[in-house]
């Protein structure tokens, strides 16, 4: 190798791809010659004069700079140049047909700026977004803040058992099973269980039903409601003695479908161990998005959590949701250590 282009990557540099498979890398940067650069953060040790590669390096750099997500002026805009019906003046769609929700490429500095009005505008993105949403292939409608806080909790808890109500699709469900089965290789001990619970259990099942079986082991489908005293008896018999348990409940976000989970579900939840009412966004007025949204899943627990006995071994632990956005404000509930 010459001197003068003798040089060391010590990291990976970019990689430069079509936009028209912008789909198949969405962290990808727009730039004026509709190329998506992806930086993995370069570190590169060169002695004399650098070599092309270098020099390449370098130029897209600078183009990267020049192009950054926050910088408007350089990204693709609706025909004529001008800005979109809602304000924001860029976009990208994101597995969508166009015209189409679409995701706005320099919404931080809109938030910046905007006060609450761009505050609104991006949670309503957000909610658009988190509902068409996937892993592994399959739907899944989580906040990726929220699936951090439920990471945090299986590692420092370790629950053997996630006891989830509301399956939909079954992308949350293969994603607590791949962390559960993930998190078991730090540690010794026996093989963990999701067991998932919806009225309808179809569209779940169609998915499975296309993946190879060993992604679905230690998953427990059934069918059913949880105001059913016959199924709830059966996931207490499903729960092996003494395990750690996280119940996760996401299923009608109305009063009485919330009360009955927690009357059946949070005596499986130990000491110490986690509940989440998801959704609970429903009954505070500014974070509904549409009117068909129904009502009453933070108003229950807020009820349970004070005039239960049980409700009153449990406290709200905020603090674990720090993330700044989540479709659970107070949902999450911690028991207390028994007398």
């Amino acid at each position: 190798m010459h001197r003068e282009s003798r040089f060391r990557a010590v990291q990976d540099a970019q990689l430069v791809v079509p936009v028209g498979q912008r789909e198949a890398h969405p962290s990808g940067r727009v730039s004026d010659q509709n190329t998506v650069i992806l930086a993995a953060g370069v570190r590169q040790l060169h002695f004399g004069k650098p070599g092309p590669a270098v020099v390449r390096r370098r130029r897209l750099e600078s183009q990267l700079e020049a192009t950054c997500v926050l910088h408007s002026s350089t990204v693709t805009r609706p025909p004529g140049g001008a800005n979109r019906p809602d304000g924001y003046p860029a976009s990208m769609s994101v597995g969508r047909p166009a015209g189409e929700a679409e995701v706005p490429l320099d919404f931080i500095r809109q938030v910046g700026a905007g006060g609450e009005e761009s505050l609104a505008r991006l949670w309503k993105w957000r909610i658009e977004l988190h509902s068409r949403d996937t892993y592994a292939g399959v739907r899944m409608s989580k906040f990726p803040e929220d699936l951090r806080v439920y990471e945090k909790i299986l590692w420092e808890r370790a629950p053997r058992v996630v006891v989830e109500v509301g399956v939909q699709f079954g992308g949350s469900t293969l994603w607590f099973r791949d962390r559960l089965f993930d998190f078991q290789r730090y540690r010794s001990g026996p093989a963990p269980l999701v067991i998932a619970i919806d009225l309808d259990l179809t569209q779940a099942r169609q998915c499975f039903d296309e993946l190879p079986p060993e992604a679905t082991a230690g998953i427990t489908l059934l069918e059913g409601d949880v105001r059913d005293e016959a199924l709830m008896a059966q996931i207490h018999q499903l729960v092996p003695a003494g395990a750690e348990v996280l119940v996760v409940e996401d299923a009608q976000h109305d009063a009485d479908t919330t009360r009955a989970a927690l009357n059946a579900l949070a005596p499986l939840v130990r000491a110490g161990g986690y509940y989440m009412v998801e959704d609970t966004c429903v009954d505070i007025d500014r974070l509904r998005v549409y009117e068909t949204w129904p009502r009453g899943a933070g108003l229950a627990l807020d009820e349970w959590l004070t005039s239960d006995p049980l409700g009153r071994r449990f406290r709200r632990r905020p603090e674990m949701q720090p993330y700044g956005l989540t479709c659970h404000p107070g949902g999450l509930i911690q028991r207390l250590a028994d007398l």
